[in-house]
């Protein structure tokens, strides 16, 4: 990771230590550029749901190098611990997986169903 990026990890009901092993480190040198553009390039769909004040989105964004299924970096996982949520499923081989974001190709923009989902306690 480049300074200034962090990441979340999901884990199971009581794992309370993570522990990264020094072997499985390693320092590659980058020219500083860390932001891969994951957000804001290309054109994407917003869909916003609230309820009492609180408001939640997820987004799905059109790119010339995604795919239907999983694209590492570009489509984000939903940590599915919100009373009130709105997610997506892949299009491909996404069934049971809710998505924060997701990255289509952009030729995909018509005709193409994306599951979507509501969670309202």
């Amino acid at each position: 990771m480049a300074p200034g990026q962090g990441f979340f990890i999901k884990t199971g009901t009581g794992v309370t230590e993570l522990v990264f092993k020094e072997s499985l480190r390693s320092v590659e040198r980058t020219g500083g550029v860390f932001n891969r553009g994951v957000f804001g390039e290309e054109s994407s769909i917003k869909l916003l749901v609230s309820s009492k004040g609180v408001q939640v989105s997820t987004t799905i964004a059109y790119r010339s190098n995604a795919s239907l299924g999983l694209d590492p970096g570009y489509d984000l996982g939903n940590f599915e611990g919100a009373d009130l949520d709105v997610y997506t499923h892949l299009v491909k081989e996404g069934k049971g997986k809710d998505f924060t974001y997701q990255s289509l190709p952009k030729e995909m923009k018509k005709n193409q169903t994306i599951p979507v989902g509501v969670k309202i306690d």
